[in-house]
């Protein structure tokens, strides 16, 4: 899987979609943007709640956003 990162307007919200993933700059560790469930990574910094359709970020600054 080959990485092709990318700098969003966060003004307009967290970017979502099949091929787009969020990674986290903390534990490094990868979050799909829709998840069938609700889905974190491992130190908690990205949440996904899948149901309500909301991503929750503690810091700002660690987050990259990659499609794949």
């Amino acid at each position: 899987m080959k990485k092709k990162y990318f700098k969003p307007d966060l003004n307009k919200g967290f970017p979502a979609g099949k091929k787009i993933n969020y990674e986290c700059g903390l534990c490094g560790e990868s979050v799909e943007s829709l998840p069938e469930h609700f889905a974190t990574c491992r130190c908690e910094n990205i949440s996904v709640d899948a149901d309500s359709a909301r991503v929750t970020v503690k810091d700002n600054q660690k987050i990259k956003f990659f499609r794949c």
